[in-house]
């Protein structure tokens, strides 16, 4: 069996397994033998998201290009934009950690555009999360800002940052490069696996005066 058929089969058998994803619709393509291709139909974002997240949890799968289609299968009658805008919003004010926060939901033809501001930035990925398994969403653009406590230096988060990576089990401190700028965090360096890629930037994304987080950890 050549790298790519063994890509393949770990895929499909990844996509098969996930209570999550019906995988009866969607094909998938290997290049280089590393490097996957997410293809076909799903019949919501939040199973969008799912696939693509089990993909990059495979070893040897260094990305996911995902372009699913997102196909709503339901029997009675399609949501109007104002409807799905509506259940966005009450979704958001639902979740304690949201509900005071100023933000902003406009949908066109199923698709959410989020806007406005929150104190922190796991707020903003938080947002993402829950929109996404809103019924009838299609697509999501996150225009979310943050604005956090301003006496917080650039030094002082990178510190922060590089202190709790050097407490994780999953990371090594020396492999992990962590710059900021304006609070923006870029990570680089590299990592052992999917797990402790998302614990790098789990750490990132929850520490304070984190205003957006750059990606560019390689896996060993």
């Amino acid at each position: 069996m050549d790298v790519k058929e063994s890509v393949l089969r770990k895929a499909a058998d990844q996509l098969y397994w996930d209570t999550r994803v019906d995988a009866s619709r969607i094909t998938l393509d290997v290049k280089d033998g590393e490097h996957v291709i997410l293809r076909g139909t799903v019949p919501d974002y939040r199973m969008y998201l799912a696939a693509e997240e089990d993909l990059l949890a495979l070893a040897g799968v260094k990305s996911v290009k995902n372009e699913l289609n997102v196909e709503h299968q339901t029997q009675t009658e399609p949501l109007t934009d104002a409807e799905i805008q509506s259940r966005i919003e009450h979704a958001l004010n639902y979740n304690p950690n949201l509900k005071v926060a100023g933000i902003r939901a406009s949908v066109n033809n199923g698709n959410v555009v989020l806007e406005g501001s929150v104190d922190a930035y796991w707020k903003k990925v938080l947002a993402e999360e829950v929109v996404s398994g809103i019924s009838h969403v299609s697509g999501l653009v996150n225009k979310i800002s943050i604005l956090p406590a301003p006496d917080i230096s650039d030094a002082t988060i990178a510190g922060n940052i590089i202190a709790a990576i050097s407490r994780n089990k999953w990371l090594d401190v020396d492999a992990v490069d962590v710059q900021v700028e304006n609070g923006v965090v870029t990570l680089a360096g590299t990592v052992l696996n999917w797990a402790a890629h998302r614990n790098a930037l789990d750490i990132a994304r929850h520490t304070p005066g984190v205003i957006d987080v750059i990606d560019n950890l390689r896996y060993q």
